[in-house]
């Protein structure tokens, strides 16, 4: 697993809001991309909404970085 510092493009939320905008269907695989994230690093795993859905969450993230398409 690698980190690197959060870039200055996307949107860095909370782990818990990723989850309930998944859940609610705001985010699916087709409109972007996400990686699991501390409060100031992304790592490259990414965070698909569809595993999320199906409760394939690490917890050992506090956020997630979202990449619209």
């Amino acid at each position: 697993m690698r980190l690197r510092k959060i870039p200055d493009y996307g949107s860095h939320m909370l782990l818990k809001d990723f989850v309930d905008c998944c859940n609610d269907g705001v985010f699916i695989d087709y409109d972007g991309a996400g990686y699991y994230a501390t409060e100031t690093e992304e790592s490259d795993i990414c965070a698909n909404p569809s595993d999320i859905v199906c409760g394939n969450i690490r917890t050992d993230f506090s956020h997630v970085m979202w990449y619209n398409k």
